[in-house]
Parts: structure tokens; sequence; C-alpha cells
């Protein structure tokens, strides 16, 4: 005879072993080192800063902090 084997447990294991390889291949694909996500983020707020150095000065601003509409265009 063949063993007995518990039915409920082989699909936990299945499933588990399944999620383990999922968390691998994704752990591969998007994690990053800190060093990288450190030097995305000096590249990000150097860009934004230099964004910032370019806007006009003579842009009227309401109070929210937005650019007011341009008042010669009609809605």
């Amino acid at each position: 005879m063949g063993d007995i084997v518990n039915l409920n447990r082989f699909r936990k294991d299945k499933n588990r072993t399944a999620r383990r390889k999922l968390v691998a291949v994704n752990r591969h694909k998007f994690a990053r080192p800190k060093a990288e996500l450190l030097r995305l983020d000096a590249e990000r707020a150097k860009h934004e800063a230099a964004l910032d150095a370019h806007r006009l000065a003579d842009e009227p601003e309401t109070g929210d902090g937005k650019p007011a509409a341009d008042p010669r265009t009609t809605d």
C-alpha cells in the first residue's frame, strides 16, 4: 500500500512553496539597494530644484500656490 497523504497539508505546502517562489521573483525584480534609492532621491530633488529655478517670477499666484488662470482665455 501507498503512504497516506493528508490532502490539506499537501495543498497548503504546495501553496506555500508557490508563494515563496513568487516572493523571490518579486524581491529580485523590485527590490533596490539603499544606496540606489538615495541616489534616485537626490537626482529627483536636483531635477525639481532646476525646474523651480526656471519658473517665471512674474506669474501671478492664487492663495493656494497655483498660478492664476490666464485672463486672456475665456471659458
